[in-house]
């Protein structure tokens, strides 16, 4: 794993705008995906 700022998105409008906003500043963006009701880590 990287040592990329990680991000908490809740929704696909707001992952659409993180790449909106920085899709040519940012080298790599780490995405994990909750299933379910679980709680994170």
């Amino acid at each position: 794993m990287s040592d990329s700022p990680s991000l908490v998105l809740n929704n696909r409008e707001e992952w659409r705008s993180w790449l909106e906003d920085n899709h040519s500043t940012k080298k790599e963006a780490w995405m994990v995906i909750q299933k379910g009701n679980i709680l994170p880590f």
